[in-house]
């Protein structure tokens, strides 16, 4: 689920990603701790989430920012702080794969490899 993209006038691109099992802030510009080795930042929290959106703004990058710390503020209240997305792929039964995700009750008919 993306909460601002690049399209529509925000310099973020900030989604949850199952992959890394949190939120990423995809080619990231700026120093942050939790930058990984793609040069994504990978928040574990919704309280760095919230945080890191605030140092965007700080930096002067365009996001709908009210919109977007309201959301994972919500989400935070309702799933706590921690992001988790294992129990999403266990029970959705989507598997990451070799960089491809199968939908296991339709690899049959959907397969993106």
């Amino acid at each position: 689920m993306s909460y601002c993209r690049w399209i529509n006038g925000s310099d973020i691109y900030l989604y949850g990603d199952i992959q890394y099992n949190g939120i990423c802030c995809f080619a990231c510009e700026l120093e942050d701790e939790h930058h990984n080795e793609d040069g994504h930042v990978i928040l574990k929290t919704y309280t760095d989430a919230i945080n890191h959106m605030k140092l965007h703004r700080k930096s002067g990058h365009r996001a709908p920012y009210k919109r977007v710390i309201e959301h994972l503020t919500e989400e935070m209240i309702d799933e706590g702080d921690n992001i988790d997305y294992s129990n999403i792929v266990e029970n959705s039964r989507l598997r990451y794969i070799h960089d491809n995700y199968i939908y296991e009750p339709l690899k049959s008919q959907f397969r993106w490899e």
